[in-house]
């Protein structure tokens, strides 16, 4: 997709989950914004979500996921990811 810079890569992140279950981490970005879920292939579903501004002069420092303020932009982000995990592009 135009616009858009995808990864995927594999990890047992036991800083996300202590029993070591395998978790495929999924990131986007565009100009703006860096997104990153973490998808739980034990449970089949995205754990954990990150997203940063790429304007901001603390990057990776200001989580803004789950600010309320920035639903939307993240809401955008995790159907285009989802979108690529699905094979769409």
């Amino acid at each position: 997709m135009k616009g858009y810079t995808f990864i995927q890569f594999v990890r047992q992140y036991t800083a996300v989950n202590m029993k070591h279950t395998p978790h495929k981490g999924y990131m986007v970005w565009n100009k703006d914004w860096r997104c990153m879920l973490w998808y739980n292939s034990g449970i089949e579903s995205f754990e954990f979500k990150e997203l940063y501004s790429l304007k901001d002069l603390k990057i990776d420092k200001i989580n803004y996921a789950g600010d309320l303020l920035y639903s939307k932009i993240k809401s955008n982000l995790t159907v285009v990811l989802n979108d690529y995990k699905n094979g769409k592009y």
